[in-house]
């Protein structure tokens, strides 16, 4: 290698290291606060099937929980949503890096390929299709 090609190789690597160290980092911080927390992944994906109890109501705690808590039941469209999001965040940075790549080693031909990929996106984001349409359905039931 030239040195000017070595030089922006060295760069590039860099600047990929320093990318994937602190999204490691951030993934590795929300562990530790959520692991800190009583809030689970599955309460998250799930939805309240009945309203909770008014205090009073004569409604007992019971072995399931107190008398406030809603009952929750699986959601199909948070899950969904939920895999939509670990999908286009992968997509996200794959794109990132191809960008990055493209900045730093690219033709101009490649960095017109990164401002195409809107596209790619936006039929990414009918993944989450199914949880907006949900909750426009919430908004008119009441």
């Amino acid at each position: 290698m030239t040195g000017a090609t070595g030089m922006m190789e060295g760069y590039f690597w860099f600047v990929i290291v320093v990318v994937s160290a602190f999204i490691l980092l951030a993934f590795a911080a929300l562990r530790s606060s959520l692991a800190n927390s009583k809030w689970t992944l599955s309460d998250a994906l799930s939805e309240a099937e009945t309203p909770p109890n008014p205090a009073g109501a004569g409604a007992t705690a019971g072995a399931g929980g107190g008398a406030n808590e809603p009952k929750m039941s699986a959601s199909s469209s948070r899950l969904i949503a939920f895999i939509g999001m670990i999908i286009l965040s992968a997509l996200f940075l794959g794109v990132g890096y191809f960008t990055l790549w493209a900045l730093f080693f690219g033709q101009p031909k490649d960095v017109q390929a990164v401002k195409d990929t809107g596209t790619v996106f936006l039929t990414g984001s009918a993944l989450f299709a199914p949880y907006a349409f949900n909750k426009l359905a919430d908004v008119f039931k009441k």
